[in-house]
């Protein structure tokens, strides 16, 4: 986002875009900003839900096909530049295992704060073992030791040939972060199990995947999942 721009840009997703998209059908699943120790950020990320690549291609259609687009679309998309300097997007498969939108709700589903592990690239042809390494090992233990509930895994959409998976944990609130002050460094002699349980994971999650980054996202007021 611009400088200056981002409670301004937020308003105007929730007033003018959100309404835009929500007559196609598409679905917002959660919206945040990241998080920043100086409280400057400026990078926003939003997740949407569609039916099928049917529900996508309509959606296409209506933001590019000449002389049959949405108006309302084509004018968001020359106005968003009034807030934001840069912006991209990925077309995402969630895992088997990941909920829907509607599913995470009917629970009462809470994350004030989540966790993105994001821009993870694959060792090529391990996205299936990675995926079951996520799902059998590493979520324990954002479960045990860190209180982090999982959200959802998803691929990159061309499943068979991407090498970018993403993985979406929530935190109830930012009182999980002195969990850092009870790891021992890790040279310890006799580490504790959830560091022997971490380093673990660490080695197994060397093998399946060759780079990765981190981000923690704070929900905006008006995404469904906060």
């Amino acid at each position: 986002m611009i400088p200056g721009k981002k409670a301004d840009y937020f308003q105007a997703v929730e007033r003018e875009y959100l309404p835009i998209v929500k007559k196609h059908g598409v679905r917002l699943f959660a919206f945040w900003e990241s998080w920043d120790l100086h409280g400057d950020s400026l990078e926003a990320r939003a997740m949407w839900e569609f039916d099928n690549w049917a529900h996508v291609r309509r959606f296409a259609e209506a933001r590019y096909a000449k002389g049959n687009s949405d108006e309302d679309i084509a004018g968001w998309d020359e106005k968003v530049w009034t807030w934001i300097a840069h912006k991209e997007a990925k077309c995402l498969i969630p895992s088997l295992n990941t909920p829907p939108l509607e599913a995470v709700m009917s629970k009462g589903f809470r994350a004030p704060v989540a966790w993105m592990g994001n821009y993870t690239k694959i060792v090529p042809g391990k996205r299936r073992q990675l995926l079951e390494a996520w799902e059998v090992q590493q979520t324990p233990i954002m479960k045990g030791y860190m209180n982090a509930d999982f959200i959802g895994f998803y691929m990159g959409c061309v499943a068979w040939t991407s090498t970018e998976v993403f993985s979406l944990w929530k935190w109830d609130g930012w009182d999980n972060l002195d969990l850092f002050d009870r790891m021992p460094p890790y040279r310890c002699e006799q580490p504790l199990p959830m560091l022997r349980e971490m380093m673990n994971w660490g080695e197994i999650a060397f093998s399946l995947r060759t780079e990765w980054a981190d981000k923690l996202l704070c929900a905006v007021p008006f995404s469904p999942i906060r």
